[in-house]
């Protein structure tokens, strides 16, 4: 996490996923492959986890939400400013702070838990097309969206996922 001009910003870049956001919907779609195959309190805790992070809700796997507002529709983000004219870049993730703790409190519940995913990950998602290429890459992904998350839990910061 580096610290920008700024105390409350800073910008993380993943390590593990040459910069690619395409790693994050291959991450999506594997656990969309295993988590019929977890149990039910680890699944509840990664549902709820990666829908708040980049993840499309289990009950709804086409991506689309037919009752959704539409982009100019949406009201304000909670937790930011207001602003009478924002302008709104497209952006792949926006919690306010307190989601992000919410965000925290589920990967406290998975991250010592995460290696009980590595044979449903295996058999299910290792080596399809579209998904990590392995149970530790998909295990690093995972493990670095928690150090986000938790480092932002503990600062009382929100997340904003931008696209580069």
């Amino acid at each position: 996490m580096w610290q920008r001009q700024v105390s409350w910003c800073a910008e993380y870049r993943f390590h593990g996923t040459t910069g690619s956001y395409g790693w994050h919907p291959r991450l999506g779609n594997a656990w969309e492959d295993v988590r019929t195959s977890v149990a039910p309190e680890l699944r509840d805790a990664l549902d709820h986890f990666l829908r708040g992070l980049f993840w499309d809700d289990p009950d709804d796997l086409t991506g689309t939400d037919p009752t959704a507002a539409a982009e100019e529709e949406r009201p304000a983000a909670r937790g930011f400013p207001d602003d009478p004219a924002p302008w709104r870049p497209r952006v792949l993730l926006l919690s306010a702070p307190d989601e992000v703790s919410d965000l925290v409190r589920s990967w406290q519940v998975a991250a010592p838990r995460l290696e009980e995913l590595r044979g449903p990950f295996e058999a299910e998602a290792a080596g399809w097309a579209g998904r990590p290429a392995g149970f530790d890459a998909a295990a690093a992904l995972l493990r670095e969206w928690g150090d986000v998350a938790t480092e932002a839990g503990a600062r009382r910061w929100g997340l904003v996922g931008l696209p580069f």
